[in-house]
């Protein structure tokens, strides 16, 4: 669960799935709204030994979600045949 600024209309980040997996969708809900991604995988989001997470990005995988008006809260679940980790970084609120 990510707490959302007021004033927040989307909230923007980029997301991946875990390395051979490209089942992972990600759920997103906020308020009364409700946003499934499909997640592509990527090879740096592995469970090596030593990871390192070395992740190249495209522009592919980068997500916003519309916030509705007055929510505060967005919860964010994976599912997936199996293994259905992801990453998320870079969040970001935006208000226009």
């Amino acid at each position: 669960t990510v707490t959302i600024p007021a004033g927040t209309t989307k909230v923007g980040f980029y997301s991946v799935a875990w390395k051979g997996n490209d089942s992972t969708t990600l759920t997103c809900k906020a308020g009364s709204s409700t946003v499934t991604l499909n997640l592509t995988a990527n090879a740096g989001a592995t469970g090596n030994p030593d990871p390192t997470y070395e992740i190249t990005v495209t522009d592919s995988d980068y997500y916003t979600v519309d916030i509705p008006d007055g929510a505060t809260q967005m919860t964010v679940e994976t599912t997936g045949t199996s293994n259905c980790r992801a990453l998320i970084f870079g969040l970001k609120a935006i208000t226009e």
